[in-house]
C-alpha cells in the first residue's frame, strides 16, 4: 500500500505518524430498511455534532485514519463522512461502490 486516498487528501504511511488505521468502522449508518422513503436523510449538522467529538477522541488516542465500511442500503452518505472528517481532523477512507465479493454470504445463507 503506497497511499491512502482519504477525505482529507492522500497519505503515505510516513504521513500518518505511526498511528493506528482502524480498518472497519461506520461513521454514519441508518438502520431503516433500504426502501424506506427517509433512509439516509439525516441533517449534516446533527451528524457532525454527534460524531466529530468521537473522532477527535479517537485521533487523540492515536488513531491516524479510519476505513469506513458502510455498505449501500444503510444510508451511506459520503457527504456526511466528509463533513465529520473535516470537523474532527481525522482522515477517512470512504467506500464508493457496492461489495460483491463477500465470501461469507454463501455460508450464512446455507446455514439458514
Amino acid at each position: 500500500m503506497d497511499r491512502l486516498i482519504t477525505t482529507l487528501g492522500s497519505y503515505g504511511l510516513e504521513d500518518l505518524g505511526g498511528g493506528l488505521i482502524l480498518p472497519h468502522e461506520h461513521v454514519f449508518v441508518d438502520m431503516r430498511s433500504a426502501d424506506h422513503p427517509d433512509v439516509g436523510s439525516a441533517e449534516a449538522d446533527a451528524v457532525v455534532a454527534l460524531m466529530a467529538p468521537e473522532l477527535v477522541r479517537a485521533r487523540r488516542a492515536g488513531v491516524a485514519a479510519i476505513v469506513v465500511c458502510t455498505p449501500v442500503g444503510v444510508g451511506r452518505r459520503a457527504d456526511l463522512e466528509l463533513a465529520v472528517s473535516r470537523a474532527s481532523g481525522l482522515p477517512l477512507v470512504v467506500p464508493t461502490g457496492p461489495n460483491f465479493a463477500n465470501p461469507g454470504w454463501g455460508l450464512l445463507t446455507s446455514m439458514g
